[in-house]
């Protein structure tokens, strides 16, 4: 008897993430077994031309408190080009909500999960 496996994907509308963690919105990802976030363009000053860091944060509701997402003692990383797209870090996996901050500035994002 064969068994198929029913993924489902979806795509946000474009995100724009703050450098404020009150800011920067809470996205919804408690069904996705993982993720792809698009970088699509920025708005502010990085250290490298349209090079940023994003810091995770995980929350239990969407009006909940966003709590940083650690992984070996130091908060979980993502170093992002304009351009590029990146995999949403496996220590997210079970979230029901995550935020991306910003280092500087802001960026539009496009989040493709799969679930």
């Amino acid at each position: 008897m064969p068994y198929r496996m029913e993924r489902r994907s979806t795509v946000t509308d474009p995100i724009t993430l703050t450098n404020s963690l009150n800011t920067t919105p809470v996205i919804p990802y408690g069904p996705s077994g993982g993720g792809l976030l698009f970088i699509r363009s920025s708005g502010g000053d990085y250290a490298t031309p349209n090079t940023a860091t994003l810091t995770w944060y995980a929350s239990t509701g969407q009006e909940s408190t966003k709590v940083p997402v650690m992984s070996g003692g130091s908060q979980v990383t993502t170093v992002v080009e304009v351009g590029k797209a990146y995999p949403v870090p496996a220590e997210l996996f079970g979230a029901p909500f995550i935020a991306a901050v910003v280092d500087a500035g802001t960026l539009s994002v496009v989040l493709a999960a799969k679930g």
